[in-house]
């Protein structure tokens, strides 16, 4: 019976990943900086920031606090965000529970990224939304591209300052992979980096137990999705197409996606439900299902013929972490002890083999889930100040 119910869930789910390609993309809403910052009384400039692969990110610059500048400016931090997220995950509550408004009263220069082809970028220069091209990409190109993208732009605006990078789940994935085996461009970021700040680190699933993505990769359902032809995998309209079909499912939905969270306010769910989850590509979820498939920590698989022609071997290269520059910036981790996505025993392999050489401390919060560390309730109490002194003491 349960297979019988599994198979039925990946039919529901190519069947809406299929629906969803063919809504195409909904017209573009307003920025971010008019959406979810400028109204709650802060400064907020709109950036583009291309990539190396020509594709347009979306960057929000928040120069102070709500009060005003205060003398010169601060440090700059980056913000980046977790898969089917993008950059109003760290606007979204309101400005004392915000991580981005938090760090701008607190005197910093705040800048939020948001990777391609989410809600808050802009496409691409090269390649059109109905092209493959504009969604052949996953974890490797955000490693490659996206993230030194970022990192290089703030570097260059703040007159080449080392900045201080914060990210979630996947966000501390493609900095993992792109300082691990990313390219000259990427391992170039240890040079960059005043310091690090890592929710919900990620690189490997293998215990990963929301329901939704685990039974998707269990499944090979992640698998099918590239060779059916669908590009975008947009969570948000498999959300709101389900929601109405059956309203009452929407929030096992969504509980299923991310897993269970202490501290997320349930009345907000609607407005959560605005901005997350977001589309990402088809290739993207894949990779992940390969990682936790394999159990290792590798570049996409594109099948033995295709990576002797990209890689020059037929399997996969792995990302070597005993590579990453651990000693070159100092490092903060923060684990969830009920996170059903980054898992603490996938944590616990990661930090085993990422070098100990270097400044680093981790700290376990035992009842926070995946999404407490950035749309909780308690965060402003429990991590933020942490994150705050983290970086004063750099």
């Amino acid at each position: 019976m349960a297979s019988v119910r599994s198979s039925a869930l990946v039919f529901f789910f190519v069947k809406l990943l299929q629906f969803s390609f063919g809504l195409g993309q909904q017209s573009k809403p307003t920025s971010l900086c008019a959406q979810l910052i400028v109204p709650k009384g802060y400064p907020c400039d709109e950036i583009i920031v291309e990539t190396a692969d020509g594709f347009l990110l979306g960057l929000q610059h928040i120069p102070h606090g709500i009060a005003g500048p205060s003398g010169p400016a601060g440090p700059a931090v980056l913000l980046l965000h977790g898969l089917s997220a993008a950059g109003d995950n760290f606007v979204v509550n309101n400005p004392k529970e915000d991580l981005a408004l938090i760090l701008a009263d607190s005197g910093f220069d705040v800048y939020i990224g948001s990777n391609r082809n989410t809600q808050w970028s802009h496409g691409s220069s090269k390649y059109k939304p109905e092209e493959k091209a504009y969604w052949d990409w996953s974890l490797d190109e955000l490693s490659s591209y996206d993230v030194p993208a970022f990192v290089d732009y703030v570097y260059n605006k703040t007159g080449g300052s080392k900045l201080f990078y914060v990210a979630h789940s996947q966000g501390t994935l493609t900095l993992y992979a792109g300082l691990s085996g990313g390219g000259p461009a990427a391992e170039q970021m240890k040079d960059k980096l005043r310091g690090a700040v890592f929710l919900a680190p990620s690189a490997y699933v293998t215990y990963l137990n929301a329901a939704i993505p685990a039974i998707t990769f269990d499944v090979y359902a992640d698998q099918l999705l590239p060779t059916l032809g669908v590009g975008p995998a947009d969570f948000n309209q498999i959300l709101n197409i389900v929601c109405k079909i059956s309203p009452p499912a929407c929030s096992d939905f969504f509980l299923g996606y991310i897993g269970t969270n202490s501290y997320v306010n349930d009345t907000r769910r609607p407005t959560y439900l605005k901005y997350f989850p977001q589309a990402t590509s088809s290739y993207n979820i894949n990779h992940f299902g390969q990682i936790r498939r394999s159990g290792n920590f590798q570049k996409y698989d594109r099948g033995a013929a295709e990576n002797l022609k990209v890689y020059g071997q037929r399997d996969p290269p792995l990302y070597d972490l005993s590579k990453y520059p651990s000693e070159s910036f100092p490092q903060l981790f923060f684990i969830g002890g009920r996170d059903q996505v980054a898992n603490p025993r996938d944590a616990a392999r990661l930090l085993s083999e990422l070098p100990s050489t270097g400044d680093r401390e981790v700290i376990t919060l035992p009842d926070y889930g995946h999404e407490d560390f950035v749309i909780g309730q308690r965060s402003y109490i429990d991590v933020y100040p942490k994150i705050i002194s983290f970086f004063r003491s750099k």
